[in-house]
């Protein structure tokens, strides 16, 4: 009830939380915010068919709740867990993406890990093998 109350007092987090709020099956903003503290952050689906090891490959990343993640960092690491690359996914419409910018030679057991960040701070990471 604090988390919503401070936050709905900026006139664009509370439009954000009434575009939330039919994910959070929320009759308002408030209740939209509230039900957002309580949750953790979720990805749902990751499409990583693309990456072929190449600059330029793209990623694609579906949250649970549209909008309900602000921030995700995606990192590639090879087999023997050596940092590939890392950096920021972008958001788009209803999914987030991210370029690769580092080439990869050997994919086969590579592991993509994405730690996803939410208004209220909560963090949830989400890996696979590649």
């Amino acid at each position: 009830v604090f988390y919503a109350k401070s936050v709905l007092g900026d006139p664009a987090v509370k439009e954000a939380y009434e575009l939330m709020k039919k994910d959070f099956k929320a009759k308002s903003a408030y209740g939209a915010a509230v039900a957002d503290f309580l949750k953790v952050p979720k990805i749902v689906r990751v499409n990583a068919e693309n990456y072929k090891g190449n600059v330029g490959n793209l990623i694609y990343i579906v949250a649970e709740v549209n909008g309900k993640i602000l921030d995700m960092d995606v990192q590639i690491l090879r087999a023997d867990g050596t940092v590939v690359e890392s950096g920021k996914a972008t958001a788009l419409k209803d999914y987030w993406q991210y370029e690769v910018k580092v080439a990869n030679a050997n994919v086969a057991g590579s592991k993509l890990v994405i730690k996803a960040a939410d208004r209220p701070g909560k963090v949830t990471t989400f890996e696979s093998v590649l």
